[in-house]
């Protein structure tokens, strides 16, 4: 019982202190630096440079320590995992729906940009449809668990 309160403890330390790097850097990126001279802001990258470097490595971090505690799980009680694996397989099929749905063809500035490569503008298109086909997904989820309520209150 011990060894699970300080394990417990030690990760959500572990998870404070992410949390106060990444703060840090937030707030470093959103600085501003005025010219002396021409009173206007002079535009210093290197901050959000270091604050996507950091968003990055946390992310991958955090998908490696998922899929561990993942398997963890899966070895410890595999007839739980059977619902997130189709849930997992679900989001693999919204996944290749939004890949399949995402085109590389772009205008404006982005093009001028040395990393706007066709796998990045692929990828970024990619995210942005899965995040309207999830937020269409949670808008009819709430519907529907809405009316099942209301069914639910009235057969009552």
């Amino acid at each position: 019982m011990g060894y699970n309160k300080s394990l417990f403890l030690i990760i959500n330390g572990i998870i404070a202190l992410l949390c106060f790097i990444g703060v840090y850097y937030t707030f470093l990126s959103m600085q501003v630096e005025l010219d002396p001279v021409t009173n206007q802001a002079i535009s210093d990258t290197a901050a959000v440079d270091t604050s996507m470097t950091f968003s990055v490595w946390f992310t991958i971090g955090s998908l490696v320590l998922i899929t561990l505690f993942t398997i963890w799980a899966i070895i410890n009680n595999p007839k739980k995992f059977i619902i997130s694996f189709v849930g997992l397989a679900l989001f693999g099929v919204v996944l290749l729906i939004a890949y399949s749905l995402a085109g590389v063809e772009t205008t404006g500035p982005v093009i001028e940009l040395e990393s706007a490569t066709e796998g990045w503008i692929k990828w970024s298109g990619v995210g942005i449809i899965m995040t309207y086909i999830l937020i269409l997904i949670a808008g009819i989820l709430l519907v529907v668990q809405a009316i099942r309520q209301l069914l639910g209150f009235f057969a009552k």
